[in-house]
């Protein structure tokens, strides 16, 4: 338990996805430990949801880059300068 509330442990993060019906806009595919074999092992999950997991969305991208991120909108924006003037 985390707060009084009950929590799953995600083992890993499978699969990322631009979503605009969600806020935040950004969905993850979840595989979730002890639900092996059930219709509740996977599952879409937004970056909301995830704020304990920072870690495994770090290595998602590390492995994945290329997946949509909340970072790719800032790195290919064309109002965005990458390089100092």
């Amino acid at each position: 338990m985390i707060d009084g509330e009950l929590e799953y442990e995600v083992v890993q993060i499978l699969n990322a996805k631009l979503d605009h019906y969600h806020k935040p806009p950004f969905l993850y595919y979840i595989y979730w430990a002890g639900y092996k074999g059930t219709d509740e092992e996977y599952s879409w999950l937004s970056t909301s949801e995830l704020s304990y997991a920072s870690k495994l969305i770090q290595e998602f991208y590390a492995q994945y880059f290329t997946k949509p991120g909340p970072f790719s909108i800032v790195a290919f924006s064309p109002n965005t300068t990458l390089l100092p003037n």
